[in-house]
């Protein structure tokens, strides 16, 4: 559900715009089972918990420059020469950087190379944990969700 506060003539008034849940799709997964841990609960509030558990993941296409230089490693970044602590840095000050592809991801291999705590750390910021819920784009799954989809044809 999503909220605003609307302000007209001076006065504030609340907007709520509710988005509509797909019922046939969740009626459609609760039938099929989750795609790795199978059947859901019969009951309805476990159901929906079981779609709102953080179990899947999805790929990340960008993230800030600051998240890749908290993720870098400050003794193996302290061992680099001065020109390769300079490109690197001037990627951290980067506002949104592409790590699927391009110059980011060369450079990461180049002075950071395959086993190190840095590259490891980068790798784990290229996903985000989702539900099963959102990876169908259903939004966060309540019980009356799960109640009413199970009564569906």
């Amino acid at each position: 559900m999503k909220k605003s506060i609307v302000v007209f003539a001076g006065l504030s008034l609340w907007s709520i715009t509710a988005i509509a849940l797909d019922y046939v799709a969740l009626k459609a997964e609760l039938d099929a089972g989750h795609p790795v841990t199978g059947a859901y609960s019969a009951n309805h509030q476990t159901a929906a918990n079981e779609l709102n558990a953080l179990n899947r993941s999805e790929a990340v296409d960008s993230v800030s420059g600051s998240q890749i230089c908290n993720a870098t490693d400050s003794t193996e970044f302290s061992s680099k020469t001065d020109g390769q602590k300079s490109r690197w840095l001037a990627l951290c000050g980067v506002d949104t950087v592409d790590v699927s592809s391009g110059v980011a991801k060369n450079l990461e291999a180049d002075i950071f190379g395959p086993g190190t705590t840095t590259r490891s750390n980068l790798l784990s910021l290229k996903t985000k944990a989702i539900s099963r819920a959102a990876e169908l784009g259903l939004g966060v799954v309540n019980a009356s969700n799960v109640e009413h989809a199970r009564t569906l044809p």
